[in-house]
């Protein structure tokens, strides 16, 4: 009995002699509360943390929404690019038919705001109403105008259903939609003295880049032939339009081509109708 209680005792002194002369137990609760504190620290720290990040200038933003800055930023963006295109010789229309389309118009208006560029958008008057957003985002980079509402043959129409479906976009898009585009480049008299009544001008194309189909290069050569004022036409809702527009934008901006505004000509004294041999192509 007595050598147990000696090597006890030896036990108990080496262990004050690691620990600083404090018994071991001592160092244990105190280890433990040292582990217990580290824990409260990270428990709270880690919805501190959640919490800044959450309440940052991004907070309650779809990752959409985070990537498509602000009003702003948009502008700010498109200011810098615009720098990017001196029009030594001369400008041009791009034009785009047919949209909008939640799959294609967003990219399709990133693209030309990357570029600094602008566009018309000749829109179908009932996906207009039903993608109001979407008309919106292309006005940040143009003008949008009137392509009927259902996207139909006017020259098979009665003048009361053209005239209908002239009225309708027109009512979607707002007052300040003065240029018509034909569905399927379709028009005689009638339908033009329609257009004409709706106080609407009817604008063409020069260049129809997608005519003939092909891959977004064959795009890209057939808008290659573009000349100052003319009228380029690509079309939404088709991925090859998407893939080819920056492209387009690029290499005519770099022969010195930039993109313009579609305006209308003073109207002749002898008449005040638009017509379209009133149609130019502005700078900005």
């Amino acid at each position: 009995m007595p050598a147990v209680v000696t090597r006890r005792r030896a036990y108990q002194d080496g262990d004050r002699r690691m620990t600083g002369g404090l018994p071991r137990a001592t160092i244990r609760k105190w280890g433990t509360l040292a582990a217990l504190s580290v824990l409260g620290v990270c428990l709270v720290s880690v919805p501190v943390l959640i919490a800044l990040v959450l309440s940052g200038p991004d907070a309650g933003r779809t990752p959409d929404a985070v990537a498509g800055a602000g009003d702003e930023a948009d502008s700010a963006t498109t200011a810098r690019a615009a720098s990017r295109c001196i029009a030594t010789r001369g400008h041009y229309a791009l034009t785009i038919d047919d949209g909008p389309f939640a799959g294609t118009t967003p990219s399709l208006v990133a693209a030309i705001a990357r570029e600094g560029a602008t566009a018309t958008f000749f829109d179908v008057g009932e996906r207009a109403a039903a993608h109001g957003n979407l008309v919106a985002l292309q006005r940040h980079v143009g003008q949008v105008a009137n392509h009927t509402y259902r996207h139909l043959h006017m020259t098979r129409l009665s003048r009361a259903h053209r005239l209908r479906e002239l009225e309708r976009t027109a009512d979607v898009l707002g007052p300040h939609s003065a240029f018509y585009r034909d569905p399927y480049g379709e028009s005689d008299p009638a339908t033009d003295a329609d257009v004409r009544a709706a106080g609407l001008t009817p604008v063409g194309w020069t260049i129809d880049a997608q005519s003939g189909g092909g891959p977004s290069e064959a795009i890209v050569a057939r808008a290659m032939r573009v000349r100052a004022g003319g009228i380029l036409l690509l079309r939404d809702g088709d991925r090859r339009a998407v893939a080819a527009v920056g492209r387009i934008l690029g290499r005519l901006a770099a022969r010195g081509m930039c993109t313009g505004r579609l305006t209308l000509r003073p109207a002749s004294a002898s008449s005040g109708r638009p017509t379209p041999d009133r149609i130019a192509v502005a700078g900005r």
